[in-house]
């Protein structure tokens, strides 16, 4: 009998609270591989801290949290490259989230090498779906959030007086960019979570008390947009949108959407930033030209 394959031990870079990390962190904490947060608190809406290790039959994995300097994120051992990064061996990076969870999704898989020698792997269920039907719709709704993503981020580049003394701004891209976001989101309401009753109040409990969902990547993806929108920007994205308006309130109750306190107890991800850093959230939002 052969033995079975040595575990990977994994490190992944992070920025605590950044948009795109997130979505790993929601995605590690879905498949039930972060142990629950603390009770939540009374005080108002908060980022994530940082995580504990992550131990399990098929990998090791740690998570080290980014600081920053000027506008560079840095941590020992962590690669030139914007967040998250995953080392998956000395010299080897993962640089992409979704890439990253692909990746994830492919080490708990049944299939992968890593396994064979424990038949509790068949415990995770696929978040990419189980039939080929599934794992191209999934592809689909993946593409449009991102898209979606993609967008709403050059708005608040282009749009944004948090970015003003970063980049050159610009009121038209700005516009366009939301516009084309809105109509990513304005398809997704229509083709896939305008009729998406999956996430009704009626639904049983699940794991950590969780509404008993099978939750896929692309939700986690469309989740991460909406949520982040309304933390950073007072934006809500669903607002036009009944199906998505009921989607990121049922998944913002789960377990894995809930946010801690950032330590610096701002929501502005470069920190300190000249002329604005007397604003409060709500000021910043005014200085926003289109969002």
């Amino acid at each position: 009998m052969s033995s079975p394959p040595p575990k990977l031990n994994l490190e992944l870079f992070i920025l605590t609270g950044g948009l795109y990390p997130r979505r790993v962190m929601i995605y590690l904490h879905e498949k039930g591989l972060l142990p629950p947060l603390d009770p939540p608190s009374s005080s108002p809406p908060n980022l994530p801290t940082t995580p504990k290790p992550v131990q399990n039959s098929y990998f090791n994995l740690k998570v080290t949290p980014c600081s920053q300097k000027g506008l560079t994120m840095i941590a020992p051992g962590k690669p030139p490259g914007s967040l998250p990064i995953l080392k998956i061996a000395e010299g080897r990076f993962i640089k992409q989230s979704v890439a990253i969870i692909f990746y994830l999704e492919e080490l708990l898989s049944p299939s992968s090498p890593l396994s064979s020698p424990n038949p509790k792997n068949l415990e995770f269920k696929s978040m990419r779906g189980e039939t080929a039907e599934e794992k191209a719709r999934n592809l689909e709704v993946l593409g449009l959030a991102d898209e979606a993503t993609s967008l709403f981020g050059l708005a608040c580049h282009k749009g944004s007086a948090m970015f003003v003394l970063l980049e050159e701004t610009d009121a038209k891209a700005s516009r366009l960019a939301l516009e084309g976001c809105e109509k990513a989101l304005g398809v997704l309401e229509r083709d896939y979570y305008g009729d998406d009753l999956r996430f009704l109040e009626s639904r049983t409990e699940g794991r950590d008390g969780d509404m008993e969902v099978e939750v896929t990547i692309a939700d986690i993806i469309l989740f991460t947009l909406l949520q982040f929108a309304q933390i950073m920007y007072k934006k809500d994205l669903s607002a036009s949108h009944p199906g998505l308006k009921r989607f990121y309130e049922a998944f913002g109750k789960r377990e894995s959407a809930r946010r801690r306190k950032h330590p610096e107890g701002r929501y502005c991800i470069f920190g300190r930033i000249p002329r604005y850093e007397e604003f409060s959230s709500s000021e910043i939002v005014k200085g926003v030209k289109y969002i």
